[in-house]
């Protein structure tokens, strides 16, 4: 009677140990999630809040707000921005079929961020040399943190908004280190604003 006794705590303590063995190989075997990998961009107003963007803009005076990038991608990522200056008839990005806007850049910035860090840097814009003719805005030129850019950008007036409709536009790339060359992170945003001919 004892013998079976031993025996089947001899069983039991090998079934144990037979688990235990079995439980360590499978979570070697099974990573951990890693979770969602993504970058975040957005846009703050002058007092780094989500508010108080600037909208109705006139000439020669200067505006500010922030851009914000978050690393959430496990491991440092060198990114891209692509500013671009739009009005109502160009392309804002089309985020089905990951293809940015087919715009051409007025301003990059290039910068390292750490994972799960942010980086925030101001920016501050304004417009010079506007012209109103015809039912038509133009802007000459864009000044972006002090640099003066000349881009003729011309806008219809807006009768159902009653404005002369501009976007300016923040596109987010990514470096791939696979394929040596930036890429569209599918990330964007950008200000709508009324340009007038009033400082």
């Amino acid at each position: 009677m004892k013998l079976q006794h031993y025996k089947l705590i001899l069983i039991c303590i090998g079934l144990v140990i037979v688990l235990a063995i079995s439980s360590l190989t499978f979570t070697a075997i099974v990573p951990e999630s890693q979770g969602e990998k993504y970058s975040e961009l957005y846009l703050l107003g002058h007092q780094h809040m989500a508010k108080d963007y600037p909208k109705n803009i006139g000439p020669n005076q200067n505006y500010t707000i922030y851009y914000d990038v978050v690393n959430h991608v496990g491991a440092p990522a060198y990114y891209l921005l692509y500013i671009k200056f739009l009005n109502s008839s160009d392309n804002l990005p089309d985020t089905t079929l990951t293809k940015a806007s087919s715009s051409k850049p007025v301003y990059e910035y290039r910068f390292v961020v750490l994972d799960d860090q942010t980086f925030e840097n101001p920016l501050t814009f304004s417009i010079s040399n506007t012209a109103v003719s015809n039912g038509k805005f133009t802007v000459g030129n864009l000044q972006l943190n002090g640099e003066d850019i000349k881009i003729d950008k011309t806008a219809l007036w807006n009768s159902t908004k009653s404005e002369y409709q501009y976007k300016l536009l923040f596109e987010l790339w990514s470096y791939n280190n696979i394929s040596n060359m930036f890429e569209f992170n599918n990330r964007f945003v950008y200000l709508q604003l009324n340009c007038t001919n009033r400082s």
